[in-house]
């Protein structure tokens, strides 16, 4: 019951926020205009709305996993549809294999989760526009000034400071989004001023650069411009990436990609920050390795099961596969090694005193990603 009227709750502040009916002022709906102190007293559109649909993202809602109570969008089916729905279900089971309707089964939740994800950031994206954060923060209102604060410029105000905190959260949530579900970057025109060397360099000459939050953050955007840069050397398109695996130029790019890693893993462990954090990037980085060395587990098998195919007449031998094999083997044993950390993490880290449930949402797609590698 009480997780229901949360929900319920909950589910009312979201669409009041979206539909902007958080106050009503003015016309014939109130008793006039009223000004809005959105960003210090009252109302929905605050900073701290930003940090909880993020929260949200990341920690998600019981009730999310369970059917809605209203009746969707039967509504919209006119009444000569029950038959043909009937039939074209019957056709679409009998279409699918057994393993295609298992994979579609489980895949489900997940599938659910990254469409409400990228709602829920994407309102977070909105309404920081909307609020000024991307520019000289001051009482909602909006002096776009983006150059000066990622050039390490100091807020003098806390809610400035918090501002600037929840600019580069967003960078994180939208640029790990965008990477994962294959979409284009939405901070295409600021790469210049969100290089690596600039979140290197120019944010810790900031006043408040011991902060323990803003160490965290540094650590995040760096992890984050990493993965941005695998996905934009090595998964760009699907055929793009299917093309690199065939030439074989994924190695090279593999070998140009793994001094970096290296070094920030070196940094992640000389961090001064808390254990569960550090616990949940060296997870991300671990997961990291893992995808990008995929691809010549991939390369192996997928010219294995090609060259096993009926009607091919180019039969691989065993000292063809073996070769191809002995190229790869390096980061095959990456992938092992990457799997095997991420779980030992997790294992040794955060599942004693039963730690593992309080992580986010992100972190379990990490186990079990690392899970199903290491089974391949």
């Amino acid at each position: 019951m009480v997780h229901e009227r949360l929900w319920s709750y909950l589910q009312n502040m979201i669409t009041r926020m979206f539909w902007g009916q958080e106050q009503f002022g003015g016309g014939f709906c109130g008793a006039g205009p009223r000004k809005i102190k959105s960003t210090i007293n009252g109302g929905l559109r605050t900073l701290g709305t930003i940090e909880s649909l993020l929260l949200l993202s990341e920690f998600h809602p019981r009730s999310m996993h369970f059917p809605p109570g209203d009746d969707g969008d039967d509504i919209l089916t006119t009444a000569d549809d029950e038959s043909t729905s009937l039939s074209r279900t019957q056709t679409v089971r009998e279409t699918l294999a057994f393993g295609e309707a298992t994979v579609a089964s489980w895949s489900e939740p997940a599938l659910r989760s990254d469409r409400m994800c990228w709602s829920l950031i994407g309102m977070a994206h909105t309404l920081a526009y909307e609020l000024g954060v991307f520019g000289n923060f001051q009482n909602g209102i909006r002096t776009p000034r983006p150059t000066e604060r990622l050039n390490g410029e100091p807020s003098s105000l806390p809610h400035e400071q918090r501002a600037d905190r929840i600019e580069r959260l967003l960078y994180v949530y939208i640029t790990s989004a965008c990477g994962r579900f294959g979409f284009p970057t939405m901070y295409a025109g600021q790469d210049d001023d969100l290089d690596l060397h600039n979140i290197q360099v120019k944010m810790t000459t900031r006043p408040h650069a011991q902060n323990l939050v803003d160490a965290i953050q540094e650590c995040w955007t760096e992890i984050t411009l990493i993965m941005k840069a695998c996905n934009a050397s090595l998964f760009p398109s699907r055929d793009h990436t299917q093309a690199l695996i065939q030439s074989g130029e994924y190695m090279a790019l593999l070998e140009q990609l793994q001094p970096t890693m290296n070094a920030f893993e070196r940094k992640l462990e000389a961090a001064q920050i808390p254990k569960y954090p550090w616990i949940i990037l060296s997870i991300e980085l671990e997961y990291i390795r893992l995808y990008i060395f995929s691809l010549a587990l991939q390369a192996v098998l997928g010219h294995w099961t090609s060259s096993a195919a009926p009607g091919n007449e180019e039969q691989t031998t065993y000292g063809s596969f073996s070769a191809l094999y002995r190229r790869n083997e390096v980061y095959i044993t990456e992938v092992v090694k990457a799997a095997r950390n991420l779980l030992r993490l997790v294992v040794e880290g955060l599942l004693p005193d039963n730690y593992l449930k309080h992580a986010p949402v992100r972190t379990h797609f990490r186990i079990l990603s690392g899970a199903m590698f290491l089974l391949k």
